[in-house]
């Protein structure tokens, strides 16, 4: 992803944005962050890892197996199915948590989709207040940014107890090997081993939230050979999914099909 900007009402002041009419802006996307918040609708859709940084542990949804592949959009940028996350939702602008509980905002650097606010939604009213549009977008932010989800603090918890641990995931697809590195996941066997006080700090931070939400996303892996399979059939019956796409109809009965695909360390 491009360069984030932290909005500033004087410096951007005659900048406004225009909100892209399809997602295809996500496509060489293969992971996107994930607010505590909404983990409870993505886990639904997608599988759910951690990355480490700061020392702490952030959650992430997997779009895809290979770099620069997100398998939840089809050629003209259409999500597929699921869950849309709000980084995707509210792009080019950016609502960027704060260990307060709230949500700064920013916007994509070096996107067509950022100009002159006579031509887009402004980014600020005359007087300087944040615009209708933009308010919108923050009060967004708040509810996905709450403190009672606050991930600087769950984060935190999980490096506190080393709940966490790497997840070496090798995927098997058509005979080809792919490895994907840098993913982390909860330990079951540490979790089981926690005594009540750490379980009661957990539950407080609403950190078990986010325990379960990853233990129990994993399954949807078995979603991407048939996200696959789609896709390969669109490629291939061009003409009849051209008319699928004027209809505005897609066909997503493939996904009571059987799957191929198989990972390792799942468990």
């Amino acid at each position: 992803m491009n360069k984030i900007i932290a909005l500033d009402n004087k410096k951007h002041s005659k900048l406004g944005w225009i909100k892209p009419d399809n997602y295809m802006f996500t496509s060489k996307s293969n992971s996107v962050a994930l607010t505590t918040y909404e983990l409870k609708n993505a886990m639904m859709t997608f599988p759910i890892a951690f990355i480490e940084s700061n020392r702490t542990f952030s959650p992430i949804a997997i779009l895809g197996l290979k770099k620069g592949e997100n398998l939840f959009i089809d050629e003209y940028g259409t999500w597929l199915l699921g869950y849309i996350p709000v980084l995707f939702r509210t792009y080019p602008i950016i609502l960027i948590p704060q260990k307060d509980g709230k949500s700064g905002l920013g916007f994509i650097e070096d996107t067509d989709l950022i100009g002159d606010h006579e031509n887009m939604t402004p980014f600020f009213s005359q007087d300087g207040e944040l615009s209708n549009e933009l308010k919108e977008i923050v009060a967004q932010g708040s509810q996905s940014h709450s403190a009672t989800f606050d991930s600087f603090q769950i984060g935190e918890a999980l490096k506190k107890y080393e709940l966490c641990e790497e997840w070496p995931l090798v995927a098997n697809l058509n005979d080809e090997k792919i490895e994907i590195a840098g993913l982390w996941r909860i330990n079951q066997k540490v979790f089981k081993s926690l005594d009540p006080n750490a379980l009661y700090e957990l539950n407080n931070l609403n950190a078990l939230t986010v325990i379960y939400s990853q233990l129990l996303s994993m399954q949807n892996f078995l979603l991407f050979q048939k996200l696959i399979k789609y896709k390969i059939m669109r490629t291939n019956r061009n003409l009849k999914l051209k008319q699928e796409t004027e209809d505005q109809s897609i066909d997503l009965g493939f996904l009571n099909d059987g799957d191929s695909i198989s990972f390792d360390n799942l468990e």
